[in-house]
């Protein structure tokens, strides 16, 4: 049974299994689809059928691909097996980019007129320029459905009340995550626009009622913690039970992890993914949260991730490496090997205690390219910083990576309370050793006054780099 009725959808384009199910209620109470646990061979099969559905569907209607494909010498037919998606050239954020540039506003990379789709987005631009990508009927149901795998597998139930800490921008996951929630059947209250004590106060009038799960980016989770203890309120009585992140990294930073489940008493769950990707690609479940590092699965059958090297855009010879994603189930602006660039280790033989054989992303995203500075030859990777100084009780949870004109680099960062000259002197040789002990580079720190650093609810760009 689908979600939307075909009165939306008009013509299917994706490839439906038997394992999928029925899309508006859960198989059992442990998976919302028998598809999770099937077969890690059976899910490659699902993968090739779904691979040459796509690539076919985007040489015949998208005259982006076909126009790409066809000076590279690449046709559909290519595709015999899984390993032949190799043959596809990547795509970077940047083709994107230029193609809508050139091709104004849309580009040419749609299947169906822009103006038949039922809801546009625009990318962030936390990394590069705004990029506009549209989304079909089905392409919506798609999401809807893969999010509705997720938040069941974080235990999260019909009746449930879903707090969403967010201003309503155009990028597109918070979005996908409410109106999942509201799919399943959970009651959704939105903060939108408004002011963030008012939001809290809200929460507390609410939240002693039932089951609740507060959905925000890591950043703004500890900014509401942290609103909430000036307003003489410990963030435990609001009484959230789980608390999903999006929109960056923090859920597999083990101290950014461990200390948001200690101000909240939550658990704490990841949903990445992207608008280009039409939403979340990896997600955590009940276990992988308790995992040494936090950990996420892989939506392999609506999914193909593979690990490339940065230069050679080759697959690497080990488990981590740079995303290259392929979303099989997104038909209205397709995303076939978009190089994502992020930074993660892939576990196909892993064994999660929840029984998904879906394959194990171990520590969930580590970073993007684009976020990393090189130092003497050295890449600093900034959830390493995060940790290293999120694991520190007398520092607070804001913190910056400069990189001056000279090439020099400074982390700043905030003391929990204001502190004296000398014991911030203190802090700071020490924060330095530390970044010496796991680099080997000189890095410079400087401890600022707390609410110094600029807070945001949304995406935080954490490296500033000096033009």
């Amino acid at each position: 049974m689908a979600i939307f009725t075909d009165h939306f959808l008009m013509e299917r384009n994706d490839i439906y299994f038997p394992e999928d199910g029925c899309r508006c209620h859960p198989f059992n109470d442990r998976y919302w689809s028998e598809v999770e646990s099937v077969s890690l061979e059976r899910i490659k099969e699902i993968q090739l059928i779904r691979l040459k559905n796509i690539v076919k569907f985007a040489y015949e209607k998208s005259p982006f691909y076909k126009r790409l494909w066809e000076s590279r010498k690449f046709h559909p037919d290519d595709i015999k097996h899984l390993d032949d998606i190799r043959k596809i050239p990547p795509v970077l954020k940047e083709d994107y980019q230029k193609d809508q540039q050139e091709n104004s506003p849309f580009g040419t990379l749609w299947t169906t007129p822009p103006n038949e789709m039922p809801k546009f987005w625009r990318t962030s631009g936390t990394t590069a320029n705004p990029r506009l990508f549209g989304s079909t009927w089905e392409d919506l149901e798609n999401t809807v459905w893969q999010t509705s795998r997720a938040l069941y597998a974080q235990g999260i139930r019909k009746g449930w009340r879903a707090f969403f800490a967010f201003g309503f921008s155009s990028f597109q996951a918070f979005w996908d995550i409410m109106e999942t929630a509201q799919h399943m059947g959970c009651q959704v209250v939105p903060k939108g626009n408004l002011p963030t004590r008012p939001w809290l106060k809200l929460i507390k009038d609410l939240a002693s009622y039932g089951n609740n799960f507060l959905c925000c980016t890591p950043t703004f989770a500890f900014r509401q913690a942290e609103e909430l203890q000036e307003m003489g309120m410990d963030p435990r009585e609001l009484n959230i039970k789980k608390l999903c992140v999006a929109g960056e990294p923090g859920y597999g930073i083990p101290e950014t992890h461990k200390r948001m489940k200690d101000l909240w008493g939550a658990e704490i769950h990841d949903l990445p993914g992207s608008t280009e990707t039409s939403g979340t690609v990896f997600f955590s479940c009940q276990e992988l949260e308790k995992y040494d590092p936090p950990s996420d699965h892989v939506l392999a059958d609506r999914y193909i991730v593979e690990l490339l090297d940065e230069k050679t855009l080759e697959p690497v010879k080990g488990d981590t490496g740079l995303t290259c994603v392929t979303a099989l189930g997104r038909f209205g602006f397709p995303i076939i090997r978009y190089f994502m660039k992020d930074v993660i280790t892939i576990k196909e033989d892993f064994t999660c205690c929840c029984r998904r054989t879906l394959p194990v992303v171990i520590g969930g995203i580590k970073a993007r390219v684009e976020d990393m500075i090189i130092v003497k030859g050295v890449n600093i990777i900034p959830s390493a910083v995060e940790n290293i100084v999120r694991s520190m009780s007398i520092l607070g949870t804001e913190f910056r990576i400069k990189k001056t004109k000279k090439g020099e680099v400074e982390i700043l960062v905030e003391s929990e309370q204001k502190l004296s000259s000398e014991k911030r002197e203190e802090i700071e040789k020490i924060l330095e050793q530390r970044f010496y002990d796991v680099w080997y580079v000189a890095l410079g720190a400087r401890v600022l006054d707390p609410g110094t650093i600029e807070r945001r609810e949304s995406k935080t760009k954490r490296v500033i780099v000096e033009e």
